[in-house]
């Protein structure tokens, strides 16, 4: 079963239309997802975008303009893949302000869309396979996923949505807690306060 991509919920007109967020379980110490198995994979601003290779591989894949009614009609590839920003950037944020970077390990996914799988078109968040090989990025300690899409079908095995970051993952239960940003950052300041740094500071 193929995976959803962020190209399918581009609009004929070019807006993105985002599908709301499956995995919206909350964290707590005395409940399903304790804090203390917590892990967050996410993307970062300032890293080396390779637009112009992101989009001939989009294009590539997607791109084909045709003419309706004397109105031009693009595919989803003509939209270069900007997200997962400024939503998984904002957990970074919190959860060094609250000083957790010492109990909740990050993962950094490479900057562009790549092939998740040999077996189909999918394109997705992967990560590096070794850690010099994207600036920034680093190769992935949970469960031996390549591929945020692969972390997702470990949680569900017949998952067919769109694999989304950033992701709050329980390392114990291998599982998605969350994957909605503003729920993580709720959770990351006020349920994580019997381990942070700064358990009085409250954003």
């Amino acid at each position: 079963m193929t995976a959803r991509s962020a190209l399918d919920e581009v609009t004929y007109t070019g807006d993105f239309d985002r599908s709301p967020s499956t995995f919206r379980s909350s964290v707590s110490r005395d409940g399903r997802f304790p804090t203390v198995t917590a892990h967050v994979v996410i993307k970062l601003n300032g890293l080396a975008t390779k637009v112009e290779k992101s989009r001939k591989q989009m294009k590539e894949r997607k791109n084909r303009v045709t003419k309706i009614r004397g109105v031009k009609k693009t595919k989803a590839g003509d939209a270069k893949k900007k997200g997962g920003i400024r939503h998984t950037t904002r957990c970074l944020a919190f959860l060094k302000l609250k000083g957790l970077d010492h109990a909740i390990g990050v993962t950094v996914v490479k900057p562009i869309f790549e092939r998740t799988k040999e077996s189909d078109e999918h394109l997705g968040w992967v990560f590096p396979a070794a850690a010099d090989e994207e600036p920034g990025a680093e190769p992935n300690p949970l469960n031996d996923a390549r591929s945020v899409r692969e972390l997702y079908e470990i949680a569900s095995s017949n998952y067919a949505g769109k694999p989304t970051i950033p992701v709050l993952w329980d390392k114990q239960l291998k599982t998605v807690v969350n994957n909605e940003s503003s729920e993580i950052i709720r959770m990351l300041n006020a349920e994580f306060n019997g381990i942070a740094r700064n358990p009085g500071l409250d954003l």
